[in-house]
């Protein structure tokens, strides 16, 4: 799954950088401290809980990470949708 959302991120247009960070750096720190591999979930509400889990993680770090973390999760879950044919966006 994790190549099919580095295609993803790619045709979004984003950067290089914005894609290695989204597609290994941010999930693989969410794996360390969360114990969650993002790329082994397609269910939306155990992801919806891991985003809450990951926005609360976010808000007690001392270097504010302008929610970087809690974005890869979001972006996963919208190419989660656009994947498996869900048609929301709002995630």
């Amino acid at each position: 799954m994790k190549e099919k959302f580095t295609t993803w991120l790619k045709h979004k247009g984003l950067s290089e950088s914005s894609i290695n960070k989204y597609s290994s750096g941010y999930p693989n720190r969410i794996l360390d401290e969360l114990c969650v591999d993002i790329f082994s979930i397609t269910d939306m509400e155990v992801l919806s809980e891991i985003l809450v889990k990951t926005k609360d993680w976010e808000s007690n770090m001392i270097k504010n990470p302008n929610r970087a973390y809690s974005s890869a999760v979001k972006n996963y879950m919208m190419f989660l949708n656009t994947e498996l044919g869900n048609c929301e966006d709002d995630v």
